[in-house]
């Protein structure tokens, strides 16, 4: 069973990946669930208060779209700006502690924002907006991966 486990959550997480240019939402909620099940298959130290924590938080993100109607539409290149930046940060911040692991995911994404907004010129009049529905679920979803990676190599002595 630790196996099924292992194999749902490395796909999980993958799907996390792809999803978080495609629909940021959605990795978020993949990405909790490729948690979840790293942690039930044993191979990898994720502590379940951790993991309740981010939960609320994937309820939080899920909750602000539903809430919030329709998503608004944004442009392929603009998830992909902000994305890039998250994971690009969360993989160094990952290497940096615990605390980083956390913080440069956000930094990430607002940096991606900003070097997709000089490059396109992009009017500011609810830029910042557009921003924090399509960063706070890239951020939720990166945390959550690099947590999960994370968890894997403590579990397997490499760090």
């Amino acid at each position: 069973m630790a196996t099924f486990f292992l194999i749902c959550g490395a796909l999980g997480l993958s799907l996390a990946m792809v999803w978080a240019v495609m629909r940021p939402v959605g990795a978020a909620v993949a990405a909790y669930f490729g948690a979840w099940a790293l942690m039930k298959s044993g191979y990898a130290v994720i502590a379940q208060n951790e993991l309740l924590f981010w939960a609320v938080a994937v309820i939080i993100v899920a909750g602000i779209q539903v809430a919030g109607g329709r998503p608004a539409s944004t442009p392929l290149p603009f998830r992909a700006y902000i994305a890039g930046g998250a994971f690009t940060l969360a993989a160094v911040g990952a290497l940096a502690g615990h605390a980083w692991m956390v913080l440069s995911p956000v930094a990430g994404a607002v940096l991606g924002a900003v070097a997709y907004m000089r490059l396109r010129h992009v009017p500011p009049e609810g830029y910042w907006r557009q921003v924090l529905a399509t960063g706070a679920p890239v951020v939720v979803a990166m945390i959550l991966i690099s947590l999960s990676v994370t968890g894997l190599l403590l579990r397997s002595n490499v760090i």
